[in-house]
């Protein structure tokens, strides 16, 4: 409440705590919820705040973990006009070197964090084959979502990883995925 009220000083730029996005008070027109055309005034919900179609390979050219890293990095480079791939890439691995990010239900989600790319990105790749990704029992992973964290948004990150897990964990919703 009290961000609401100072954004109306004026005095500053303000970002947002979360994702480090400019704020700034909305002065357009009242919205109305009958109005047919309000999705088309109102923000972007869900996980289209972090994504789009844009960020979004249906079928994956990789063979195997660095070949996914670096589409989908190379992807959102040239998406964003973010200057360094091979930085993302870079990253990517290092953190995969760690600790696997594959999981249950052919599942990858690998990141980096601390990289500023104008907020939390999330990229989203398909392999249908699927792909040795170090998922618990050997098991093929088949939908990856890279993710970019900026350090603001660190602590989001996880409530949106735990969304996306729980929300996959349907066989249903993971058929309608890689069927796109």
């Amino acid at each position: 409440t009290s961000l609401s009220a100072e954004l109306f000083h004026y005095d500053q730029l303000y970002h947002c705590p979360n994702c480090s996005r400019f704020l700034y008070p909305y002065q357009g027109e009242k919205l109305k919820l009958h109005d047919e055309s309000i999705h088309h005034k109102l923000p972007r919900l869900g996980i289209n705040k972090f994504s789009s179609a844009k960020l979004m390979l249906p079928q994956l050219q990789a063979i195997d973990k660095r070949g996914v890293i670096t589409e989908l990095a190379q992807l959102i480079s040239e998406q964003l006009y973010f200057p360094n791939a091979g930085l993302l890439i870079d990253k990517a691995l290092k953190r995969e070197a760690i600790v696997s990010t594959g999981v249950e239900h052919s599942l990858a989600f690998p990141h980096v964090r601390g990289i500023d790319a104008g907020g939390l990105t999330l990229a989203l790749g398909l392999k249908r084959k699927g792909i040795k990704f170090g998922a618990p029992r050997d098991q093929l992973c088949k939908i990856f979502f890279f993710t970019i964290i900026p350090p603001a948004a660190s602590a989001f990150y996880l409530t949106l990883l735990a969304g996306l897990i729980e929300s996959l964990s349907s066989m249903d919703n993971r058929k309608e995925i890689l069927s796109c």
